[in-house]
């Protein structure tokens, strides 16, 4: 489905660069929630209030989530993501070293968007992506390159990932573990 294109007004205060603004944000998560709410009304799993004793998200810069956050409030993470906000921080301090040694490294050109925001665009991808296009106008970027920096990123993460919860879980749950104690499925 296309994304619906912002009011007159609206285009006309935009600037010429494809820079997000106030504007260019709040259309973009009005046209994701409806989607979301059209495709699924019932996903209030999570708690969307974040945990006050841990703020220790601003070690990592995300200039892109942190204009989301600042438009629409912290609620925007779970609007967008499916997970709270504490729970997007959960899972971007466990995966922050392998992103910092692993992403945007070597020779060549690198991507301006840092890996906590990308993380953000990843997960926003993977719920809403029904087509390139409607997210990479979300974040005011070309859908080629919108999708090469997130399946890039998701490429790299994944080893990681992998690892981490599926073969650790494999190897504690065997197959002859199940069997053996009456689990198996």
């Amino acid at each position: 489905m296309a994304p619906i294109p912002p009011p007159a007004s609206a285009a006309a205060a935009q600037p010429a660069s494809r820079g997000l603004n106030a504007t260019a944000v709040d259309h973009a998560v009005d046209v994701l929630t409806s989607l979301r709410e059209r495709r699924d009304s019932k996903r209030q799993r999570y708690s969307a209030v974040a945990r006050q004793e841990d703020d220790d998200d601003d070690e990592a810069p995300a200039p892109i989530m942190d204009l989301f956050i600042q438009t629409r409030g912290p609620t925007v993470v779970h609007e967008l993501t499916n997970f709270s906000p504490a729970e997007f921080n959960m899972l971007w301090l466990d995966i922050q070293p392998y992103v910092n040694v692993n992403w945007n490294v070597g020779s060549g050109r690198k991507c301006q968007v840092t890996g906590r925001d990308m993380l953000f665009m990843a997960l926003t991808s993977l719920k809403h992506c029904g087509s390139w296009d409607v997210v990479a106008a979300v974040f005011k970027e070309k859908p080629p390159t919108f999708s090469t920096r997130v399946t890039g990123f998701l490429t790299i993460l994944l080893p990681h990932l992998k690892t981490k919860y599926i073969e650790s879980v494999a190897n504690k749950y065997s197959m002859d573990y199940l069997t053996k104690t009456g689990r198996r499925f």
